[in-house]
């Protein structure tokens, strides 16, 4: 009650607790503001190993996105585990058949040449919808970008429904996007996780940019002062993997059933032109690569009549 809150406060005030960032954060909204006052630990694997794996026996970790080119070692490092048996197992869905990997590499840089690559990434949008016909998520790293196309999306395809974060909760924003056959659903951060759409009515999912922390927020800032302190390099050993985990999550947005068939479209040429773009593609299944859209459009073109002939 009361005594928890006064404790967090004087925390928060007196910064004493060790290996902390406190933070301000201001929301503003059209009648008011919100002011919310934040602390959190820079590592958690302190707390991890002494609360879970030093009072459990056996702690099963599962998930398909742990690893990142092919180890566990960055995630046993933020999590602090040290002994463990680890299994790297194959996937149940056949990626290579149905799944086509689209890299844009006629993009500019996105932060080397900011300006081209919003028009061109318009642009891009424009020609994959145009062959998906909706059935898309487009997936963002920040809702000024996404703000940005959605207006001017709007604009190009009245016909279809487009969706955004923040206009509905997010579990309407996805109902509606069920509901609707051949929407456009337009998200960042929680909407390259956890979201469940099996079927057809998801075909395509569209990764804007690769998802890296922005180093100017202040618990990404304080990670990579402590590694910077531990003579380690912040970018390879945390922005990468982090960044490697968040594309995985929003590459597994697209196949959820053995039947589910799609595009996964990579709009951010780093992927291919930077040193640390294998280590991105070797994290992802293996997929049939297309750098023409025509073969893309073919193939929706196919699935389709294959859909309908079906029912």
């Amino acid at each position: 009650g009361s005594n928890k809150i006064k404790e967090d406060l004087e925390a928060i005030i007196k910064q004493n607790l060790k290996e902390h960032v406190y933070w301000l954060e201001i929301i503003k909204r059209q009648k008011y503001s919100k002011y919310t006052l934040h602390s959190a630990p820079i590592s958690v694997a302190d707390e991890f190993k002494r609360k879970v794996f030093d009072k459990v026996k056996t702690v099963v970790l599962t998930s398909a996105t742990l690893a990142t080119n092919g180890s566990f070692d960055y995630i046993k490092g933020r999590i602090g585990l040290e002994k463990c048996r680890e299994a790297l197992l194959f996937s149940p869905f056949n990626y290579s058949q149905n799944v086509f990997l689209h890299i844009s590499t006629s993009s500019p840089d996105p932060k080397a040449e900011a300006e081209l690559y919003e028009t061109h990434l318009m642009n891009q949008l424009k020609e994959i919808l145009s062959i998906t016909g909706g059935r898309t998520f487009i997936l963002f790293t920040n809702f000024k970008m996404l703000n940005k196309m959605y207006e001017r999306l709007k604009e190009e395809f009245p016909e279809n429904c487009l969706l955004k974060q923040g206009e509905l909760p997010s579990y309407r924003l996805v109902e509606k996007f069920k509901e609707e056959g051949t929407s456009v659903l337009l998200g960042t951060n929680t909407f390259w996780q956890g979201i469940d759409v099996p079927g057809p009515a998801l075909e395509c999912v569209v990764i804007t940019k690769l998802p890296f922390a922005v180093p100017d927020e202040p618990l990404t800032e304080a990670k990579m002062e402590m590694l910077r302190e531990q003579n380690k390099n912040p970018f390879i050993h945390y922005q990468l993997p982090q960044a490697i985990i968040m594309l995985k999550q929003g590459f597994g947005r697209l196949i959820r059933s053995k039947e589910d068939k799609g595009m996964v479209a990579i709009l951010d040429p780093r992927i291919k032109t930077k040193f640390y773009g294998q280590a991105f593609l070797k994290s992802l299944p293996a997929c049939k690569e297309v750098t023409d859209l025509e073969e893309v459009r073919e193939f929706f073109s196919k699935n389709r009549k294959g859909r309908k002939n079906h029912e």
